[in-house]
């Protein structure tokens, strides 16, 4: 075994004693319980401010493609 699978079976290892851990709490079991039930407003605002600003900027584009073409037609 070399050494870096070695250092991946000790993370691998030392991750499922603390889900175990974490598992047979009834402390943190709560506050997990309590935690799944709040949404979370942060998705929302950041997918608004994505629409926001995909919109911003298919509104400038829309912009730039009219003055260029304006100005085809000028020089045509």
């Amino acid at each position: 075994m070399t050494r870096r699978s070695d250092d991946w079976r000790l993370a691998d290892e030392w991750f499922a004693a603390f889900i175990e851990d974490a598992e047979n709490d009834p402390v943190r079991r709560r506050h997990v319980l309590r935690e799944r039930i709040r949404a979370l407003p942060v998705k929302d605002t950041l997918a608004r401010a994505f629409e926001e600003k995909t919109e911003q900027l298919r509104t400038f584009l829309a912009g730039e493609r009219e003055r260029m073409l304006a100005g085809q037609e000028m020089t045509a």
